[in-house]
């Protein structure tokens, strides 16, 4: 399997084998996500959420969320959101996020800390 450097001065390239060969971790019943790239409490990555599956409402105090769904449906907070569409949550914010039917969500996102 394929680690992601946590500092690195050179380009992140990653083609689809290699993401896929990424480790997944679980972050609830129904939730996985996978790390692209990671520098000092910022990253980018992919989540998966199935169809039901819920991120229960959290808040990050110091950190931003910007989220484009790239495949299936889910619901955010009150909106019905397809792919293609892109979701930002301020640090501060609680929000929420489950996967629809019938395929639940797949998710890129940048966690971003505020400076």
């Amino acid at each position: 399997m394929s680690e992601v450097p946590l500092l690195s001065l050179r380009q992140q390239i990653l083609a689809p084998q290699e993401i896929a060969e990424l480790p997944l971790e679980e972050l609830h019943p129904g939730v996985t996500y996978t790390v692209l790239w990671r520098e000092t409490g910022n990253l980018a990555g992919l989540m998966w959420v199935t169809a039901g599956a819920v991120v229960p409402e959290h808040v990050h105090e110091r950190a931003s969320h910007h989220v484009w769904l790239v495949d299936g449906r889910a619901r955010v907070d009150d909106r019905t959101l397809g792919w293609g569409s892109y979701w930002h949550v301020p640090p501060g914010v609680p929000h929420t996020v489950e996967g629809l039917a019938p395929i639940g969500c797949q998710m890129f996102y940048l966690y971003l800390r505020a400076a």
